[in-house]
C-alpha cells in the first residue's frame, strides 16, 4: 500500500536508531498499522508517534504521501535539515511536533509544536513573550504578551462568561478576523498564587497542548506574567454555545437527529485520540456542558472545569507552601470513567433529558426500562425530534449499555465504541470535523526555507 511505501522511504533515511525503534517495521507486512509508533483509523495511517527515540537522519519527503495523517510527533530525535514542504501539504494534519534543529540553525533548542486549524496564522500576530521573569517557557504552545491579548479582547471588556471567584472567559479577535477565547484566573495577586497552583497550571498547559484534535477546543497559547499578575490560556473560539444549551434551553436552536449523530461521532473520535496518547489523557468532567459547537455545529470538547479545580486547590493551600515540585503529579487518566461519562452523554443527547433533575430524577434509572427492550427503545427519543433513524438509535443504545456497565474493566475502549457506532452511523472523521480549515502549510514552507 502507498502508506507502507512512504514509511519505508522514511525508514531508509533514518541512519541512527539506537533503541531499534524501527527494527520491527516489517516491509513484508500487508499493512503498516501494527508497526511500532504507527496508529491507524479505518485502515489508514492516522498517527505517527516517534517522540523520544533519538532517531537520526533526514526526513523523507515521501511522508507527504500519507494523505490521511493527522498527527506526526518527532520530538527528542536528531533529525537534521529542513522540514519537507510535502508534509506541509497534508490536508488533514492537525498536530506536527518536531525539534527546533529542523527549523533553525541552533541545535538542541527543544521541541516545537505546530497546531493547525483556522487559527494557525495567529503566531504571526501575537508575538511570544520572553521579557518577564516568570519560570521557563513551556514547550508545545507559545507564551504570549498580556498587552497583545488585552488589545485582542478590547481591554478585556468582551466577556463571554464569568464564574465568580474562579475565572473569566473573554472573546478576542485577531487582526485577521480570527476569533479566540481567553480564559483568565480570578486570582489577581501573586501572593495568592502558591507554588502548587503554578505547577498545576503549567501541568494543565502541558496536557492540553498534547491533545491537538479538530474536535477539541485546542490550546493556542498561554500568558504568564507577575506584574500585573496574569495567568491566562488562549483557546479556539466555538461560537454556538454548548450541547447542554441546545438540548435544554428552549430559546437556543434545536438540534435535529443528524446534528446529534455528528456531535456524537466528533466527540468519540476526539476521545479516542486523547485515550490513545502516551500517556493517555482522559477528560476530568465529560458532560454536555463541556462539548462546545462550532459555527457548523461540529463538536469541540473543552476542558473548562480546570479553573474551578485550580481555585479549589488554592483555597486549601497556604500561599507560602514550600512543597516540593514533585508533590504535584499529572492526574491519572481515568479512561474507564471517561467511557462511562460518554455513555451518559449519548443518553442525554438522544433523549433531550438532563442526567439528573429534581423533577425527573436519575436519567439512567428512567432509561433502563427501555434500554433492555429493543421494542420500546423508541420511547427514549427526544419527543421534540421530528424524525430519527431506527438503526442508528439501536446501535447508540447498545453503546450506552456497554459504556455504562458497573464493572469498569468490562467497558469498551473508544476504539471499540467507534467501530460499533460506525456499523450504522456513516459519519467519518472528516465529516465530523469543523468545515473551517484554511491552508496553513504556507507558513511551514517558509520555515523550511529559512532552515535550509
Amino acid at each position: 500500500m502507498a502508506a507502507g511505501l512512504a514509511l519505508q522511504q522514511f525508514r531508509a533515511k533514518v541512519d541512527f536508531d539506537p533503541s531499534g525503534a524501527l527494527v520491527n517495521w516489517n516491509t513484508n507486512a500487508s499493512t503498516p498499522c501494527m508497526w511500532p509508533g504507527v496508529h491507524c483509523l479505518d485502515g489508514q495511517v492516522d498517527t505517527i508517534d516517534l517522540n523520544g527515540y533519538d532517531l537520526g537522519g533526514v526526513l523523507a519527503p515521501e511522508l507527504g504521501n500519507l494523505s490521511h495523517l493527522r498527527v506526526l510527533l518527532l520530538c527528542d530525535n536528531r533529525f537534521e535539515g529542513s522540514m519537507p514542504v510535502e508534509i506541509g501539504k497534508l490536508g488533514l494534519l492537525t498536530d506536527l511536533q518536531f525539534d527546533e534543529i529542523l527549523t533553525t540553525a541552533s541545535a538542541g533548542a527543544g521541541c516545537m509544536g505546530r497546531k493547525f486549524g483556522h487559527w494557525f496564522k495567529f503566531g504571526s500576530e501575537l508575538s511570544p513573550n520572553h521579557a518577564d521573569d516568570s519560570p521557563t517557557n513551556l514547550t508545545g504552545v507559545p507564551k504570549l504578551n498580556r498587552d497583545e491579548l488585552e488589545t485582542a479582547c478590547e481591554d478585556f471588556s468582551n466577556i463571554i462568561s464569568t464564574d465568580e471567584g474562579v475565572a473569566t472567559v473573554y472573546k478576542g479577535t485577531l487582526s485577521s478576523g480570527v476569533e479566540i477565547a481567553v480564559a483568565s484566573t480570578a486570582i489577581v495577586s501573586l501572593k495568592d498564587w502558591s507554588k502548587r497552583s503554578e505547577l498545576v497550571f503549567r501541568n494543565k498547559i502541558d496536557t492540553l497542548s498534547r491533545v491537538n484534535h479538530k474536535n477539541f477546543l485546542n490550546l493556542i497559547g498561554y500568558c504568564e506574567e507577575n506584574e500585573p499578575f496574569t495567568r491566562m490560556m488562549v483557546l479556539e473560539y466555538a461560537p454556538n454555545g454548548t450541547v447542554n444549551e441546545h438540548l435544554h434551553v428552549k430559546e437556543v436552536e434545536h438540534l435535529d437527529w443528524n446534528a446529534r449523530m455528528r456531535i456524537i461521532m466528533g466527540t468519540a473520535y476526539c476521545l479516542q485520540h486523547m485515550h490513545d496518547l502516551n500517556p493517555p489523557i482522559a477528560h476530568s468532567n465529560l458532560t454536555s456542558k463541556e462539548i462546545l459547537l462550532t459555527d457548523d455545529y461540529a463538536a469541540k470538547i473543552a476542558d473548562i472545569s480546570f479553573w474551578a479545580e485550580l481555585v479549589g486547590k488554592i483555597k486549601n493551600t497556604n500561599p507560602a507552601d514550600t512543597e516540593s515540585a514533585h508533590s504535584v503529579q499529572r492526574p491519572h487518566a481515568d479512561v474507564e470513567t471517561n467511557i462511562h461519562s460518554f455513555g451518559i452523554l449519548l443518553l442525554e443527547i438522544i433523549t433531550g433529558r438532563p442526567p439528573y433533575s429534581e423533577e425527573e430524577g436519575n436519567l439512567m434509572i428512567w432509561a433502563a426500562q427501555y434500554l433492555n427492550d429493543k421494542s420500546t427503545i423508541s420511547k427514549l427519543v427526544d419527543p421534540s425530534l421530528k424524525s430519527f433513524k431506527d438503526n442508528e438509535l439501536e446501535v447508540v443504545c447498545e453503546v450506552i449499555q456497554s459504556c455504562t456497565q458497573h464493572d469498569a474493566p468490562r467497558r469498551p475502549s473508544m476504539k471499540e465504541v467507534i467501530q460499533k457506532l460506525r456499523q450504522e452511523i456513516d459519519i467519518s472523521p472528516d465529516a465530523a470535523t469543523p468545515r473551517l480549515s484554511p491552508l496553513w502549510w504556507a507558513e511551514l514552507e517558509i520555515l523550511s526555507a529559512e532552515a535550509a
